[in-house]
């Protein structure tokens, strides 16, 4: 019965989710990090309460609880991303027919602080595909800025050795930049025609798409951006 469905507490929900969702779906450690999430989570909003009373006004009131009691933007962005992806799913199932996380802004996260550790690397490639995917790769296995991936072309690519030339780098200046046999592959794979090797993408639609990818997957709301990915190069 539906409506005996969205009467459910708070607590059970949330079981739920790791049972049914979580322990399937996602590998052990982003596992344990909700299940910690769900400790905070509940110890806040009530086992009891029924998941349809909890609002917007609740969330922010436990971002704010969580700052006083001095954890960090990034620790505070993964339980709110939790719970935003917990209604999502609880949605999906028709258990609620609200999602109080839509419109909370996430902490800021300073990107200097952040980049990618291997799992998240591959929580990050495993979500992406098509062209997103490629410059995801290029630019992990690069290191190169998202306005250098979008505009190098065949002419200053050698595949044959494994180098593209940067003839308008952020200094001015023409770099050759070694690419690592996984990005040689995946150039070798795309379209021949076409001079640029990503003729429809700008740094607008490029931002936009990684943006609403980052916000669906584990990573939400823990200060990732594209620039992380050239952080996170030497990882």
């Amino acid at each position: 019965d539906v409506r005996k469905e969205t009467n459910i507490a708070f607590g059970i929900l949330c079981e739920r989710y790791l049972k049914e969702h979580a322990a399937l779906h996602k590998k052990p450690r982003s596992f344990q990090r909700n299940e910690a999430s769900t400790k905070v989570l509940k110890a806040f909003f009530g086992e009891t309460t029924p998941a349809k009373q909890i609002q917007l006004v609740d969330v922010s009131g436990f971002i704010v609880q969580r700052k006083e009691q001095g954890k960090s933007p990034y620790t505070i962005n993964s339980e709110v991303a939790h719970l935003s992806h917990l209604f999502t799913w609880a949605g999906k199932l028709r258990l609620v027919a609200h999602h109080p996380v839509k419109g909370i802004g996430y902490l800021k996260v300073k990107p200097k602080e952040r980049y990618l550790s291997r799992e998240e690397i591959r929580l990050l490639l495993a979500a992406c595909t098509g062209d997103l995917r490629d410059l995801v790769l290029l630019s992990l296995g690069t290191g190169m800025r998202a306005t250098e991936v979008l505009t190098i072309d065949r002419d200053h690519t050698d595949l044959k050795h494994g180098t593209v030339t940067l003839v308008d780098t952020k200094n001015g200046d023409r770099r050759l930049v070694p690419l690592p046999s996984e990005v040689v592959a995946m150039l070798q794979h795309r379209p021949v025609p076409i001079r640029e090797w990503f003729p429809q993408w700008n740094l607008d639609r490029l931002m936009h798409v990684f943006v609403a990818l980052v916000r669906k997957t584990d990573l939400a709301g823990t200060g990732v951006s594209f620039h992380t990915l050239r952080h996170s190069f030497a990882t």
